[in-house]
């Protein structure tokens, strides 16, 4: 989408669900009765990579690792690749982000300081950035991933097709 429309984006973390223990929980406790089938296949068809091979998961992760790591990227050149890593470790390939060498491989693949990720992480040097944000999207009443604002007021919640993206940019537009 950047590509077609100038944009700058600003990637917020949200923990949904940071009750999540470390080990995960499985999907089919937190959400009895879901036809998992169908919410991947919506995934894959809504996410701008059809041909995206998403994994089946069985459990959810406990994020706050890795997004405390993501908030590290932030501050290198090596951000976009690291996030998009860490998507493809999570949803792809099945790998647990909420164990600190999974969130070390997918840093030293992106190209990350592999020794400062691991300080700040173990120092939790990101955490109150976390909670500071935590405590904005409470204020500003998000509660779901992904949620899109534009201009502070306008906004999109969930995984959608590039073009429910154009649709929503249009009628900002009018």
């Amino acid at each position: 989408m950047g590509r077609e429309i100038p944009l700058e984006l600003e990637w917020i973390p949200f923990e949904v669900h940071p009750e999540t223990p470390p080990q995960g929980t499985l999907l089919t406790d937190m959400f009895p009765g879901t036809l998992f089938e169908k919410f991947y296949r919506k995934l894959a068809r809504q996410s701008g990579v059809p041909d995206l091979p998403f994994g089946r998961a069985e459990r959810l992760d406990n994020s706050g690792l890795a997004l405390e790591a993501s908030e590290f990227a932030k501050q290198t050149a090596a951000f976009d690749v690291f996030h998009d890593r860490l998507f493809r470790a999570h949803f792809v390939e099945e790998k647990n982000i909420s164990l600190m060498q999974t969130i070390l491989d997918v840093g030293k693949a992106s190209g990350l300081d592999i020794t400062s990720l691991e300080e700040a992480l173990t120092e939790r040097k990101y955490a109150s950035r976390l909670d500071a944000f935590k405590d904005m999207a409470c204020r500003e009443g998000v509660n779901s991933v992904p949620t899109f604002i534009l201009n502070g007021t306008h906004r999109l919640v969930g995984t959608q097709p590039l073009e429910g993206f154009r649709e929503f940019l249009k009628r900002l537009d009018r």
